[in-house]
């Protein structure tokens, strides 16, 4: 795939997404690839492809659903 085409897409995902923090992050990381190349190990390129596969496939939760998910978790511990 082209830089053009990867482009492309990135903004079509970006105009589909109202989530704040995933928007954040995205910011972040541009405004830090303005400082200084961000370099992945495979692990890390590996989850980030795997969390994105999965955004695109629905798999996602609300932040409150995730903050239950949480507390149900530490009750049982």
């Amino acid at each position: 795939m082209t830089a053009v085409q990867l482009k492309t897409r990135i903004k079509e995902r970006l105009e589909k997404t109202d989530d704040p923090k995933l928007l954040e992050a995205i910011y972040e990381m541009l405004k830090s690839a303005d400082d200084e190349v961000v370099k992945f190990t495979p692990e890390q390129r590996a989850r980030v492809m795997r969390g994105l596969e999965q955004m695109k496939n629905g798999e996602v939760s609300t932040h409150e659903e995730t903050m239950e998910e949480l507390r149900e978790w530490l009750k049982k511990k």
